[in-house]
């Protein structure tokens, strides 16, 4: 029995210090993002270029715990890494377009900002709540970059990663 645990033991230390670094890298960053780690999910929200994205903070905290994902394969040359990662998101772009379209009725009829506000946090935060979300799948590739050290994901060349992680939102102001 003792062999054994020495077995499995080595088995797991080996198999966990077998992973490229920047596959580490990614994937503690996607651990604090999924955790709804509050200052690590701001900094992804705040490397959006949409608005649409950094407007709903708190619903990002929830979307952030429903996101699945599963490196495939990572491939390092000097301080570039490229991963093909399978990812799994709630799609929300259908139905914010709808709430945008609904908002759009609300705020020519005199609402608040503050009333506007309100109306979208809570429309967002029930499309998480709907028996019917709809999910995006697919593989990714997700480019990394080693500055002074540290593996980061290059959010210019990572794109298509930034899709899921926005529930489609990021593509809003494309369409």
């Amino acid at each position: 029995m003792k062999k054994l645990l020495i077995f499995l033991t080595m088995f797991f230390l080996v198999m966990s210090c077998g992973k490229p670094s920047s596959q580490k890298a990614f994937e503690n960053r996607m651990s604090d993002i999924k955790s709804a780690d509050q200052i690590k999910a701001k900094e992804l929200i705040n490397s959006s270029d949409s608005p649409a994205v950094q407007k709903f903070e708190n619903f990002y905290m929830n979307f952030f715990k429903k996101i699945e994902y599963k490196v495939l394969s990572a491939e390092e040359k000097g301080n570039e890494s490229v991963l093909q990662v399978e990812i799994k998101a709630p799609n929300v772009l259908e139905p914010f377009i709808d709430i945008f379209k609904e908002g759009l009725s609300l705020a020519f009829s005199g609402a608040t900002e503050e009333d506007m506000d309100k109306f979208f946090n809570d429309s967002m935060n029930n499309i998480l709540e709907s028996k019917d979300l709809n999910y995006m799948t697919g593989t990714v590739p997700v480019y990394m970059v080693k500055t002074d050290g540290d593996w980061e994901i290059d959010t210019e060349k990572s794109t298509d990663l930034f899709v899921y992680l926005t529930g489609g939102l990021s593509t809003f102001a494309q369409q």
